[in-house]
């Protein structure tokens, strides 16, 4: 039996020493807003269906990509719209500022007209600005 505990034993204090390296090298990410310039939404909704629904924003540098978009329903008919990006810090990266497409899908849940609110960034006090779109449901 000592034969067999022996080497467990041995394992068991060596098997940390090789474990992961704790040390994060890894770039590290951030999640920024993204503002958003130009929305193609359709003139009605019909109730029921679903609809995809291309945005269009700013990209402000090289090292920062399309994460998701982020809704906020504050009520029934009314959406806020965020595009948020990730931003690795993984060297140097290009500072040219660049639009991007990317598609929204919507489904129709309710018999009324909605308001969509894009982010379009902040003003200089900080308040948020949206571009605002109603769309009637049939």
């Amino acid at each position: 039996m000592r034969k067999f505990i022996a080497p467990v034993l041995l394992l068991t204090l060596l098997l940390p020493l090789s474990s992961c390296n704790n040390s994060d090298d890894s770039p590290q990410t951030t999640f920024i807003k993204l503002a958003v310039t130009e929305v193609d939404m359709p003139a009605a909704f019909i109730y029921g269906e679903t609809y995809t629904i291309p945005i269009t924003f700013q990209v402000p540098d090289g090292c920062t990509q399309f994460e998701t978009f982020q809704i906020v329903t504050p009520s029934q008919s009314v959406r806020e719209v965020v595009v948020i990006g990730a931003r690795k810090e993984a060297g140097p990266c290009t500072e040219a500022i660049t639009e991007q497409t990317e598609t929204l899908y919507f489904q129709v849940l309710f018999n009324q007209t909605y308001l969509f609110k894009f982010w379009q960034g902040d003003d200089a006090n900080g308040d948020p600005m949206y571009l605002e779109i109603e769309v009637p449901v049939n």
